[in-house]
């Protein structure tokens, strides 16, 4: 059996619930919320490497960490029943933790990956500054040249068309 679908009374009952909730049509347009893009803010490979580092320190995970707890006897069974649900859970934490060990790696050396290429184009970048800073020398002189090419030729009466 097929019912039938009637979305003015849909459309009415959305209304309605938005009116009791006190929304109302001045709430923050989209364009107003600042952005986590930071399209215009420039590569800084000194961060990158900062950020590579404090990621490798904190790619691998450790499942046993110390238990400790303060508190004489009861301290002391505190602690004894989190170790038991550690092991119990063992079978359980530590696959999960190997595998995010793993994709932690994996992007880590994925990261070194981009690294090495932003210091290769960082290298190409310099190195057609050069270029160009050469080139315009360059051009420099030989506009130089055409115009003391240019006064020989008329010194020795020689017309240039």
């Amino acid at each position: 059996m097929e019912s039938e679908v009637n979305v003015s009374e849909i459309l009415e009952e959305i209304r309605a619930d938005i009116a009791a909730r006190g929304y109302t049509g001045d709430a923050a347009s989209f364009n107003s919320i600042a952005s986590l893009d930071h399209e215009d803010s420039k590569f800084d490979l000194y961060l990158l490497e900062t950020n590579l580092a404090d990621y490798s320190a904190l790619s691998t995970i450790n499942t046993h960490r110390l238990i400790t707890s303060s508190g004489g006897l009861f301290g002391r069974l505190i602690v004894f029943v989190k170790r038991i649900v550690r092991k119990s859970m063992n079978f359980h934490v530590t696959p999960i933790v190997w595998d995010v060990n793993q994709l932690n790696h994996k992007s880590l050396e994925m990261f070194r990956q981009l690294r090495n290429a932003a210091k290769v184009q960082n290298e190409f970048d310099e190195r057609l500054a050069l270029i160009e800073l050469e080139l315009r020398r360059t051009n420099k002189r030989i506009v130089e040249e055409n115009i003391k090419l240019r006064d020989l030729l008329y010194k020795n009466g020689v017309k240039i068309t």
